[in-house]
């Protein structure tokens, strides 16, 4: 969640206020640029669509605290000591079509309103299309 907030610095500087001496604070943000599969599917797909969407999905691929290292970063700048980090990957399972899109829907997508049709219609047509079940790997960078 730490990417979506503004003053990335502030919060972590407030988390390691309120932590007790020698406690483990810790956090983890996607690996937007490339281990987020799910949704990489689906910006890369909008692009294809809607040239206009490149700009939603690069503001969603450069977002504060999602490059390798800027946690740690910020952790080391905020005063915390011995600053682990790494990557966890997951899988996400979508037992059908609808469970990859609803999450999607009400949220800023990447396309304008008139093409999220369009959008719907071709993400089915590709990885959920046989059987409707979809598998992808995901990253998280971890600190």
């Amino acid at each position: 969640m730490l990417h979506f907030v503004p003053q990335t610095d502030q919060a972590v500087a407030e988390m390691q206020r309120v932590a007790r001496p020698h406690s483990t604070v810790a956090a983890a943000v996607w690996d937007a640029r490339g281990g987020y599969v799910a949704n990489r599917i689906l910006f890369d797909t909008a692009v294809m669509l809607d040239p206009a969407a490149n700009e939603r999905r690069a503001r969603n691929y450069t977002r504060p605290m999602t490059r390798p290292g800027e946690l740690a970063t910020a952790w080391r700048k905020a005063g915390f000591e011995n600053v682990q980090e790494g990557t966890l990957t997951i899988r996400m399972e979508f037992a059908s079509f609808s469970d990859y899109w609803v999450p999607y829907i009400g949220m800023e997508g990447p396309v304008a309103a008139h093409q999220q049709q369009k959008l719907k219609d071709c993400l089915a047509a590709g990885p959920t299309a046989r059987g409707g079940a979809m598998s992808a790997g995901s990253q998280f960078e971890a600190d």
